[in-house]
């Protein structure tokens, strides 16, 4: 379980970095990018959860 969690965390700070990046990129500005980061990692890894947890297939 400590294993999943530490992959969790890294998947998560990729998915910020990666998602922050593109929005400061493409002009969005810092505000608009940390917000969308942020809601998309959080939606993202919650997602993987239900996946792993339920069983469920999207």
């Amino acid at each position: 379980m400590t294993l999943l969690k530490n992959t969790y965390v890294i998947l998560g700070v990729i998915m910020f970095m990666f998602i922050l990046g593109m929005g400061v990129w493409l002009g969005f500005g810092w505000r608009d990018s940390l917000l969308a980061a942020a809601a998309l990692t959080v939606v993202g890894l919650g997602l993987e959860w239900l996946r792993q947890t339920l069983g469920w297939e999207f």
